[in-house]
């Protein structure tokens, strides 16, 4: 394979909108992959899936128990590391974590999320380093993509009881 093909197949499905050849990210990622013979090593690149998932617990341990808020931001078009990983991180590790961890999703970022939407990206990074309860889970803007604040971590989760005792507001039909 050579070098512009895996850039182009790349630009093609993990940035969203995909990306043209002649696009500056795919320019980039094709001089990446030319670098000292980038594609006949790419196998030996990816060894870190292995170690992922040899230390997985270890790493995902040692993040829940940072010292340090942490804040997930999710691009939900990712297909290379799907959403459900995310949530599986979350959900597992760091929703019951203390302090004020934060969980987002950017709907139409893909894997290199940052480059999909880089106004986005900065608005989750201004408002996560936001008091935090600046905010409920929900879109962070008025726009159909604006990005979502997921869920916010807490000691527990509500029991069933508890909710159905809490007065709920009126919703207007």
């Amino acid at each position: 394979m050579t070098p512009s093909a895996l850039a182009e197949g790349l630009g093609a499905t993990t940035f969203t909108p995909p990306r043209q050849p002649s696009d500056p990210e795919v320019q980039a990622l094709t001089a990446t992959f030319a670098h000292g013979d980038g594609t006949a090593v790419l196998h030996e690149t990816i060894q870190y899936l292995a170690e992922r998932s040899e230390h997985e617990h270890t790493w995902l341990t040692a993040l829940a128990s940072a010292p340090f808020p942490v804040t997930m931001i999710w691009g939900l078009r990712d297909m290379v590391s799907p959403p459900r990983v995310a949530s599986y991180v979350w959900n597992r590790y760091l929703m019951h974590k203390p302090g004020a961890n934060r969980l987002y999703f950017l709907p139409d970022a893909n894997h290199y999320l940052q480059a999909d939407r880089p106004g986005a990206f900065v608005s989750v990074l201004l408002h996560a380093l936001g008091p935090a309860g600046s905010h409920e889970p929900g879109p962070l803007g008025p726009e159909p993509a604006a990005p979502l604040l997921v869920d916010t971590s807490r000691e527990q989760l509500p029991a069933a009881a508890d909710l159905l005792r809490t007065p709920q507001p009126a919703h207007p039909d």
